[in-house]
């Protein structure tokens, strides 16, 4: 239980990649001098993630400071939300590398769970990129072999990372780099844990098939690291868009571009290295990180003396301990000396991770389709089994889901009418409903059918929810159902004739 003087209620929305060191304090963040769990002194914030806050800590029985890092107050009533956190603490304390966060202690209590990270001062790639433009092919090629390396170890424990990009991978003050941020980890026999239209990843880092829906291999996160690479080649990323719609499809659809050709420094077997990275096929890529690494040896820099030794001033061993330098501190995380270069990760198996449920499938496709303004304006899949008519008076969770995923949205809606969930699974549905009424995660203003499409859903999951016709649930479907009829009046015009009659029918049966 977390013992403290101050209340945590960090607001916390997107991915779970950490903020820049020294955010605004808002309202809610623990204060200095706050004591977490009878041991751990707060000092100051360090950055918000996706669903939690990570506080500088004082350990006083080691003496050293360390990374707290508390869920979010508002996630901590939504179980999956809750399962997702502990599940990253968990997943991290199972790898061990010298390019990893490692993780001193785990507080899984449901009601405010959190985790004691390594600390270290740090900054991130992405922080790099943006002060001095792009690196020198010799550097970019040896961050990468030590990312390649962490990556190893977490693959090797039947692990995916999910979010691998520049703002989750550290240089630390004596030059090494440290892969972290785990907070979208996944196993291949976990289910998933969305299904509200909200999608996990970083549209700009995200593999055609994560983009998709569809399982996960580890050379779904390779394509993601062969776009660090180009980020840090040309100091930019290869897909941009103005809204995340727009970047996922380019991720599904384009070619990825070329370095540009006057670039004379970049060698070509590097080129080639970041093409096959991001090859759209999976199986045309790199399938292990040894793999990858090997790509980025000597060979593919020419064998330059002088590149290696750039290379070598920029990512070095670290000096001995205790000597620091100036910079500004980023939450987490102090890792031993990386590997030497000729020392790639260990390979992991080629074979695809093993899919996960058909159900689970089904959850993540359905996110996917739903952020792509899609999802609930067509089937999925057809299950004419289910019974037509009015549903009973209680559903169970397991009917709600086949309903919501194998149904367009007016005919869930109409088959729902009437329906309520039983009592154990609205803790479930709450969840489901704060996310869905909640901000979305993304960085770029969101398109309006996907808004449109969100009160749709949000109507019809505070109807499930509502026991009687007065009940607060009943009045916040029907404050969605107003919302969708304003944003169907003001946008519907510039939407396809078929997502637009689709969700006129969605707005009629929610009445």
């Amino acid at each position: 239980m977390v013992t403290r003087t101050a209340v945590c209620g960090a607001r916390c929305a997107g991915s779970a990649s950490l903020m820049p060191a020294h955010p605004s304090k808002g309202k809610g963040d623990l204060a200095p001098g706050t004591i977490i769990g009878d041991r751990y002194r707060i000092e100051s914030l360090l950055g918000k993630g996706g669903m939690g806050a990570v506080y500088l800590a004082f350990d006083p029985k080691l003496q050293r400071r360390v990374a707290l890092k508390i869920l979010g107050e508002r996630h901590r009533d939504a179980p999956d939300a809750v399962e997702r956190f502990i599940r990253e603490a968990r997943g991290l304390a199972r790898c061990s590398h010298p390019n990893l966060v490692q993780v001193y202690e785990v507080f899984p209590d449901p009601r405010e769970p959190w985790f004691v990270m390594e600390y270290h001062r740090a900054r991130t790639l992405s922080q790099r990129v943006r002060k001095s433009g792009a690196f020198p092919p010799e550097t970019a090629a040896r961050i990468l072999r030590h990312v390649c390396a962490a990556l190893g170890e977490i693959h090797k424990h039947g692990l995916i990372h999910r979010d691998i990009k520049t703002a989750n991978i550290l240089l630390t003050e004596d030059r090494r780099v440290i892969l972290m941020d785990f907070g979208l980890v996944k196993a291949p026999d976990e289910l998933s844990l969305t299904l509200e239209g909200m999608i996990l990843g970083t549209p700009e880092y995200m593999s055609p098939e994560q983009a998709q829906g569809k399982p996960l291999t580890p050379a779904s996160d390779l394509y993601s690291l062969g776009i660090v690479l180009y980020e840090l080649l040309t100091g930019k990323v290869p897909f941009t868009g103005s809204t995340a719609l727009t970047v996922l499809r380019k991720q599904i659809q384009d070619p990825p571009p070329e370095i540009p050709a006057d670039r004379k420094d970049i060698p070509v077997p590097l080129r080639a290295a970041v093409r096959r990275a991001m090859a759209k096929d999976p199986a045309e890529r790199f399938q292990t990180t040894r793999a990858f690494a090997e790509a980025l040896g000597a060979e593919a820099l020419g064998g330059s003396a002088s590149g290696a030794t750039a290379a070598a001033s920029a990512v070095s061993a670290p000096p001995t301990r205790g000597s620091t330098a100036p910079g500004r501190p980023l939450a987490s995380l102090h890792a031993a000396p990386p590997p030497a270069p000729s020392a790639p990760a260990r390979p992991v198996p080629s074979a695809p991770i093993p899919a996960r449920s058909s159900r689970a499938r089904r959850v993540l496709l359905a996110t996917v389709l739903f952020l792509l303004g899609a999802a609930g304006l067509v089937a999925i899949t057809r299950d004419d089994t289910l019974p037509r008519g009015l549903p009973p008076a209680a559903l169970p969770r397991a009917q709600i889901e086949r309903l919501l995923l194998k149904s367009p949205l007016p005919e869930a809606a109409r088959r729902l009418r009437g329906a309520c969930a039983a009592p154990a699974d609205r803790p479930w549905l709450e969840g489901l409903y704060r996310r869905l009424s909640g901000p979305l995660p993304l960085r770029r203003t969101p398109e309006p059918l996907l808004l449109a499409t969100r009160e749709a859903h949000a109507a019809l999951v505070a109807r499930l929810l509502s026991d009687s016709p007065g009940s607060p649930w009943e009045e916040k479907a029907r404050g969605h159902i107003g919302a969708l009829r304003e944003r169907l009046d003001r946008d519907g015009a510039a939407w396809p004739p078929e997502k637009l009659k689709t969700l006129r029918e969605a707005a009629e049966a929610l009445r």
